[in-house]
């Protein structure tokens, strides 16, 4: 375990006054195990660019790379975990494994709509978390997604990742991933190129 993280565990513990268990090493090493026995290979730590004190993962560059977990996920499945982190931890690792599987389409290669590409990539993984951690369950997909959104001070979007609203606003509005929701995502990035977004389209769906 990554000394880092215990250390950022027990400063969330003071700043949040709450108790910290004596078994918080073996709190968070027993969910990595978990997952690694189901052949998911992640881990707490710092690193890839992720601020340790937000909510945040990364899928890694390549296929064999582990899901990193930052080390704010630690702290809330130690001192503040219920269903709803639950429900929203296993949304992200969804997420993340849904990026691992090699589906998305590299959007420095569409520099024109890079916006709408990356968006794409990313509600995509949303949706594939529903399917791969979330029991197929539309309410819990949506409840994950809000409970991000709560996590954030500025929900602000870029050319890399729509906003959390925006994001609920497509999970509430669609039931599945399909040409209709990647439509949608065009109209909202401002992609208005008709033969990328049918090349997505293709990609996604056929």
């Amino acid at each position: 375990m990554d000394e880092k993280v215990l250390r950022h565990v027990v400063q969330r513990s003071e700043e949040w006054d709450i108790s910290l268990p004596l078994n918080t090493q073996d709190i968070l090493t027993n969910i990595e195990d978990s997952f690694q026995k189901k052949g998911i290979h992640l881990r707490f730590a710092n690193g890839r660019g992720l601020s340790s004190d937000k909510l945040g993962a990364n899928a890694g560059l390549f296929r064999s790379s582990f899901i990193v977990l930052t080390p704010e996920w630690a702290a809330y499945l130690v001192l503040k975990n219920s269903d709803i982190v639950q429900n929203a931890f296993l949304s992200t690792v969804g997420h993340e494994m849904t990026h691992k599987e090699g589906k998305d389409i590299n959007p420095f290669r569409h520099l024109l709509n890079i916006r709408f590409v990356a968006w794409t990539n990313e509600v995509h993984a949303d949706f594939g978390a529903k399917n791969k951690m979330l029991q197929n369950s539309h309410a819990r997909l949506i409840s994950a997604l809000k409970f991000k959104l709560s996590q954030k001070v500025n929900d602000c979007e870029d050319w890399s990742h729509p906003s959390w609203q925006r994001r609920i606003s497509y999970a509430e509005n669609f039931k599945i991933f399909n040409e209709k929701l990647i439509r949608q995502i065009a109209r909202d990035a401002k992609c208005k190129n008709k033969k990328p977004i049918q090349k997505v389209i293709d990609h996604y769906t056929k």
